[in-house]
């Protein structure tokens, strides 16, 4: 289906982030994502708005000829996209704390996922969001908000190129002394993901409560 742009956002080093309004409204789950064709290809991109929102929108950093291309768009240009797709969505499971751990746009999907899982009062929900620089922090107000507004969501920014230049999995060691009762969404950079679901599934996780996604 086509898809214009309404809105974009570059404020981020080599990332495009927009919304488009396409001709009828694309369903999805939180985590899924649409296909977009752009020089003759089609290439994956994960869906960060909610199911009700009247938008799609998406999170991409120019990393290859097809993102690189993308990240140009105007308000007004048209898309193609397909879709949805994807199994990494929520699992409405009975557990009751949730850990997010996310690298740079890896972030795209797990945005979804959180706003759709912090509508459950009840659960406890830490997101690790890893980047080089807070320059490169996509979605920080959009988090900070949604923290002082729920007791039961903490956000925790890592950075990897200053400050402590620590990686997302040596402050969840430090930070998590508790695996009980945990599920987690893993999304980003393959060597994070690997390292971190090890991690886990040492302390104890089931391999079922952990779904992973690869940038």
């Amino acid at each position: 289906m086509k898809a214009k742009i309404i809105e974009t956002d570059t404020a981020f080093p080599e990332t495009i982030i927009f919304k488009v309004k396409s001709e009828k409204k694309l369903k999805f789950l939180p985590g899924q994502f649409a296909s977009i064709k752009a020089l003759s290809k089609n290439r994956a991109y994960s869906i960060c708005s909610n199911p009700e929102d009247n938008f799609l929108e998406f999170c991409i950093k120019g990393t290859g000829e097809i993102s690189r291309h993308l990240t140009n768009l105007k308000v007004g240009d048209e898309i193609e996209l397909e879709g949805p797709y994807g199994n990494f969505i929520f699992k409405n499971s009975k557990k009751k704390n949730i850990i997010f751990v996310s690298t740079g746009s890896g972030i795209a999907p797990i945005k979804s996922l959180i706003n759709q899982a912090i509508k459950d009062k009840s659960k406890k929900i830490l997101l690790y969001f890893g980047v080089k620089k807070r320059e490169n922090l996509y979605y920080e107000e959009h988090f900070k908000s949604l923290e002082k507004e729920n007791k039961n969501f903490r956000f925790i920014p890592v950075f990897s190129r200053e400050g402590k230049k620590r990686h997302v999995l040596d402050v969840i060691k430090e930070d998590i002394k508790d695996f009980n009762d945990i599920e987690s969404y893993i999304c980003g950079v393959p060597i994070m993901v690997k390292e971190v679901k090890e991690f886990f599934l040492e302390k104890g996780i089931n391999e079922s409560d952990i779904l992973t996604e690869q940038y």
